[in-house]
């Protein structure tokens, strides 16, 4: 088996409409396995995929009962897995058919002995997500992001699996990539393996839920510094004061907070500024995810 592709998914049936077919039917001569991880989904992702495996023979399907995490997920695909070559991407990820044959060649020349990662551009046109451009905010300076990348099983299994404490949302896969750089693994970024990530719009109904969403995520990033408390990891995580001030200055110098950013989000919406409304509403949810990360590593 050449590659074997982890795509863990949890209530994405929609979604999976629209990247799975892709990525099953590749221009790639040689042999690989899509490999569905699912987290407990609760919606009729299941009986989607097994709609499907009546006509892809390599599309391998695996549950858990309970939602443990996409770092748990992950790494019940990586046991089962049988390609030389493990390829990462996430359910809400669009790929175009040479995808598979792009990132093999891209190894193939290095010996299979890197880390291959693309640009990963996010969009929320569902019906044509690969008309949607690179933009600033597409820029990632992660050594190791699952949404698109590929790296031999080997080398992956030297660095270990994805740590399972991580239960919620954020982190794994740049926790296993501080222990990947550890082996000095080279890598190559290649548009040659771009891909789309279709996003839903951001709805202000679901605020609690984002708001609490940045908490749970500051409490696995200072798990995420305990582990590897170095200079690189203090930055990923932003702790520090100096994330704190630009935060402030990104929310208008603290003009716009979570008490009132539904106005600020309508007063940019209505003029058509939306990459203004977007940056408004990350501002407020850094501004959360900072203080408890502050509150509780203090």
């Amino acid at each position: 088996m050449d590659i074997s592709v982890v795509i863990p998914t949890y209530n994405r049936k929609k979604i999976l409409e629209i990247t799975l077919p892709n990525i099953l039917n590749q221009d790639f001569e040689g042999e690989y396995e899509i490999i569905v991880s699912d987290d407990g989904s609760e919606d009729e992702t299941s009986s989607y995929i097994k709609e499907l495996q009546g006509k892809y023979k390599n599309l391998k399907y695996i549950k858990n009962n309970e939602r443990k995490g996409p770092a748990y997920a992950r790494n019940r695909a990586i046991e089962i897995a049988k390609g030389k070559l493990m390829v990462f991407i996430d359910s809400d990820i669009f790929v175009k058919k040479n995808f598979l044959k792009n990132h093999f060649e891209i190894q193939k020349k290095n010996n299979f002995n890197i880390l291959v990662q693309g640009p990963v551009i996010n969009t929320y046109n569902w019906e044509k997500p690969w008309e949607e451009k690179f933009k600033l905010r597409d820029i990632s300076s992660a050594y190791f992001a699952t949404g698109n990348a590929s790296i031999p099983k080997e080398i992956l299994l030297k660095a270990g699996f994805f740590d399972e404490n991580f239960t919620f949302y954020g982190w794994e896969d740049l926790e296993l990539g501080i222990r990947i750089k550890k082996l000095n693994i080279p890598k190559i970024t290649s548009e040659k393996v771009t891909v789309w990530h279709i996003q839903t719009p951001p709805n202000l109904k679901n605020l609690p839920y984002l708001l609490n969403k940045e908490k749970e995520r500051a409490k696995s990033a200072l798990y995420f510094y305990k582990k590897h408390p170095i200079l690189e990891v203090k930055m990923m995580i932003q702790l520090g004061k100096i994330y704190e001030i630009g935060n402030f200055i990104q929310r208008l110098f603290g003009l716009i907070n979570e008490k009132n950013i539904d106005k600020w989000w309508e007063w940019a919406e209505k003029r058509g500024y939306h990459t203004l409304s977007q940056i408004f509403l990350s501002g407020v949810l850094n501004k959360v995810y900072l203080e408890e990360l502050k509150r509780i590593s203090s």
